[in-house]
């Protein structure tokens, strides 16, 4: 949030003192970060291979719900048969599973969002790492994320060919 400020204020200030982008060979570009993010074949690969996971945890703790739900069924339909140990034994039986459930839904939940944020900051460094070496090729002074610019006039797009190099560069490391 600093750094906007200060970026704003410098922008600010510039023609204030007579400083015109158009008037001279600064080159300014922004780049939306989300659309490449999106875009990108390598983003995309991996949250799909989160995706599957998840599904398969999905299946595996509905399973679990479901073998709950019978010791519930079958505790209900034997409850008058049951004598007050074996129903308390039971009953016990079933709070302990249902305890471990929560336990391991937590727990796969964390798992997922700690994964799903490691592989987010790796692709956002990876797309960094892309925009940084644009930026000196082309050599543009500034590259700036699009969804933070209200207004650039002479702002150059670079997100397409961020998304193409950015997929170029993951299919040779992929």
């Amino acid at each position: 949030m600093n750094k906007l400020i200060l970026l704003v204020l410098c922008f600010s200030v510039l023609p204030v003192q007579g400083f015109s982008i158009e008037k001279t060979n600064v080159k300014i570009g922004c780049v939306d970060v989300k659309s490449v993010f999106d875009s990108c074949v390598l983003a995309q690969l991996i949250m799909s291979n989160l995706q599957m996971e998840i599904q398969s945890w999905q299946a595996s703790l509905s399973q679990k719900e479901q073998e709950i739900a019978n010791l519930e069924k079958e505790f209900q339909v034997k409850e008058v048969i049951f004598s007050e140990r074996e129903k308390k034994e039971r009953q016990g039986v079933i709070a302990n599973k249902k305890t471990a459930l929560k336990y391991e839904v937590t727990s796969a939940q964390q798992e997922f969002l700690a994964k799903q944020s490691r592989a987010t900051e790796y692709i956002l460094k990876r797309i960094r790492s892309v925009i940084a070496n644009v930026a000196k090729e082309e050599g543009f002074v500034l590259i700036l994320d699009k969804q933070n610019v209200l207004y650039g006039a002479g702002l150059i797009d670079l997100t397409g060919e961020i998304v193409k190099k950015f997929n170029k560069a993951g299919n040779k490391n992929s």
